[in-house]
């Protein structure tokens, strides 16, 4: 049987991948264009990447405690920083950020 902390990493490694593939999604053709076209020009990346360190930390404080209902929050959180820094199609100097 898995431990409860095995399936957040494995979670936690999910978002990351998904986050990679957003990321190479966003580099390429069609999808490119339709995020670049949505970039709101006062974004500031900073917000959610503060976010993202603090439920990172949260996250893991939860695991070290074996709260792991806390911790899928703190996973699901994780996630909607990560989507919101995505759909921001976030570009600085002609380069995509995310």
């Amino acid at each position: 049987m898995m431990m409860k902390f095995e399936r957040v990493l494995i979670w936690g490694v999910l978002v990351a991948m998904f986050c990679y593939f957003q990321w190479k999604q966003a580099d390429g053709g069609e999808q490119k264009s339709s995020i670049s076209s949505h970039v709101e020009e006062d974004f500031e990346l900073a917000q959610p990447m503060g976010q993202m360190q603090k439920y990172m930390d949260k996250l893991h404080f939860a695991g070290l405690e074996g709260n792991w209902e806390l911790a899928g929050f703190y996973l699901h959180e994780l996630e909607e920083q990560a989507e919101k820094i995505v759909e921001a199609g976030v570009r600085e100097d002609e380069v995509d950020v995310i």
